[in-house]
């Protein structure tokens, strides 16, 4: 495919549209002078490997946690991957209702996105319970009690 050419699969709706990013998500630093882009897009991506890698390893158990984390982990290495061999990252997902547009995305973004998206809702799923548990406590009974 050209640069930025498109081919649609749902009419008016989603696109496979070849485009390079040079920056980051949604092409945040992509005006930055290339040599301060690639050494901090580089330094950041392998920090993030390493942090993810450790925490899936101390992992006790898999868990919606290391899950999220090995999605972000494939997500950051694959964008890696794409950078070191390329300088810049292929987006082609092109979202789109009519002219309304979505940033175009790939793959790996996918799985960044749904990886923190897990943690996002397990946090506040943890937050929920701490709530309802709090509020029994608090009327005098237990969280395992049920109420009828």
């Amino acid at each position: 495919m050209e640069l930025y050419e498109s081919i649609s699969v749902v009419r008016n709706f989603l696109d496979i549209t070849y485009t390079q990013n040079p920056g980051a998500a949604f092409s945040m630093l992509s005006e930055a002078p290339a040599w301060v882009r690639e050494a901090l897009l580089m330094l950041l991506a392998s920090a993030a490997i390493v942090v993810l890698l450790v925490l899936i390893v101390r992992a006790e158990r898999v868990s919606a946690s290391s899950i999220a984390f090995a999605l972000i982990l494939g997500g950051a290495a694959g964008n890696l991957i794409d950078r070191a061999i390329r300088g810049r990252v292929i987006d082609f997902v092109r979202v789109h209702y009519y002219d309304l547009n979505y940033p175009v995305f790939n793959v790996a973004d996918s799985a960044i996105s749904i990886g923190v998206t897990l943690i996002v809702l397990r946090g506040d799923l943890r937050r929920i319970r701490r709530r309802t548990a709090s509020q029994l406590i608090l009327k005098g009974l237990t969280p395992s009690t049920q109420v009828a």
